[in-house]
């Protein structure tokens, strides 16, 4: 076989692709690489946002927590600070009726005449009451009379006078101030 020689071959242009054809190409692969990086990016963003979410639920879980601690220690702190109040003011009344009390039953026993004795002695916020012996009815008008002149109570009543075993069985009730 021969070979066909062909004196025009090196007055032909070599055929080169088009360029529109290469742009094309590059358009398309910056297209699909710019779809899938978008969404890429969005699931990325998916992922982040509910990451925070949670975070920002676990965040908010623990300063609910601290707020309600916080809450129920301020309530005890007003409970116990009323508390304290309450127990200041008590133990003020307390000590006030017992030096009241204390006060009374000095009053009471500055003014007992000779010859009286006291079996019991009733002493309650607004009552008096004295059970006693004495050894004459004039010791028992003494002890009232006594009672009545110190201011210290009122309505002063004489229950009873018994005479027995020489001695007079006596039961005075006053009201108190």
């Amino acid at each position: 076989m021969q070979k066909h020689l062909n004196f025009f071959t090196p007055y032909q242009k070599v055929h080169k692709p088009s360029p529109m054809k290469n742009i094309s190409m590059v358009f398309l692969a910056i297209f699909v690489i710019a779809i899938a990086s978008y969404v890429i990016l969005q699931l990325q963003m998916m992922i982040l946002k509910k990451g925070i979410h949670d975070r920002q639920q676990i965040l908010d879980s623990f300063d609910q927590i601290q707020v309600q601690y916080l809450a129920e220690t301020k309530q005890k702190i007003t409970d116990l600070t009323v508390f304290w109040e309450q127990m200041g003011r008590t133990k003020q009344a307390i000590e006030e009726l017992d030096n009241i009390n204390l006060e009374l039953v000095k009053a009471i026993f500055a003014n007992v005449p000779q010859g009286v004795l006291f079996k019991e002695l009733d002493l309650s916020r607004t009552n008096l009451t004295i059970i006693g012996k004495a050894d004459t009815r004039a010791a028992i008008a003494e002890l009232e009379y006594h009672l009545r002149n110190s201011g210290l109570c009122t309505n002063l009543k004489m229950i009873n006078i018994i005479f027995e075993d020489n001695k007079f069985n006596f039961n005075l009730q006053a009201d108190l101030l």
